[in-house]
């Protein structure tokens, strides 16, 4: 990974785990992890690792959901789920619309 993509990384992970853990302030900046799921798809996410970000980030949208019901520390992962999905899901966007551009052939067009 190029380090701009790990830094993103990081930063999401701490982020996610300061929102689970509470700090409300964190809730006012979480377009930042969308943003940092952006520039780590750009980054670090290639066409042969693409269907895995996608597939990593449908789970998570589901696990956060079903993962409340775990006695004790459900509500806990289930949240961190929930705060990192938001990360992969943005990272998953953009895979996406590469796909979609890729697919159209759009630089065909160029002449």
């Amino acid at each position: 990974m190029n380090k701009l993509g790990t830094i993103s990384f990081l930063l999401a992970l701490i982020m996610a785990l300061l929102a689970t853990f509470g700090v409300a302030a964190i809730n006012d900046y979480m377009w930042l992890m969308a943003l940092f799921g952006a520039v780590f798809a750009v980054i670090s996410i290639g066409d042969d690792n693409a269907s895995n970000a996608i597939i990593l980030a449908l789970g998570l949208s589901m696990a956060a959901g079903g993962l409340n019901a775990i006695p004790k520390v459900g509500d806990f992962i289930g949240a961190f789920a929930g705060e990192m999905s938001t990360f992969m899901t943005a990272a998953a966007l953009v895979v996406a619309l590469r796909w979609l551009w890729n697919m159209g052939n759009v630089m065909s067009l160029k002449g």
